[in-house]
């Protein structure tokens, strides 16, 4: 969203996986975990454990539970494996302070977003509910909202969907373009 307001020429258009920035995306929990040295080490913790229980067998069950969606054990398994690596959960921790360091950013940049933005969410996501999606489009002029069957792992659950909503922009901007798809 910063990218497209900052260098618009540069954005062809936006396809959005359970975005974060809307006034409700941002718990305070959410707030722990990326501003204190306790918060992110409970969220290395919360993500080594939750890793290594879905990976038992019938892991998978827990995710719905978490608002993560509904994955076979195998899909759970590979979905999952960034929480059962060190580096990977530190890296999250990283990414856990800038999401709540960098929302003020997301927000001003919104309304200055030219490219066609397509929000895509998870009916049943309670990391980012539909709501907090929502709302993020309703600040991005023109943004079009799609709400999937799944929780926050859309790009998992559905990526045909994802997939199709990318070459929905590929070729609106082809044709805007008037230029032949490199698709």
């Amino acid at each position: 969203i910063v990218a497209a307001s900052r260098a618009p020429a540069l954005v062809a258009g936006l396809v959005l996986c359970a975005p974060v920035g809307g006034p409700r995306s941002v718990t305070a929990l959410d707030r722990l975990l990326g501003r204190t040295p306790v918060g992110q080490r409970i969220l290395r913790v919360g993500l080594a454990v939750g890793g290594w229980l879905v990976a038992r067998p019938g892991g998978a069950r827990l995710l719905p539970v978490a608002g993560l969606g509904r994955l076979d054990d195998g899909e759970a398994r590979t979905a999952t494996r960034p929480a059962r690596d060190p580096r990977a959960r530190q890296a999250a921790a990283v990414e856990q302070a800038a999401l709540v360091d960098e929302l003020a950013e997301v927000r001003r940049a919104a309304p200055q977003v030219c490219a066609p933005t397509v929000v895509l969410t998870g009916s049943d996501d309670v990391v980012v509910t539909p709501t907090a999606a929502t709302a993020l489009a309703a600040m991005i002029p023109g943004a079009r909202v799609v709400r999937l069957e799944g929780g926050h792992l859309v790009p998992v659950e559905q990526p045909g969907a994802v997939a199709d909503a990318v070459l929905a922009l590929v070729r609106a901007s082809a044709v805007r373009d008037h230029r032949p798809e490199s698709l």
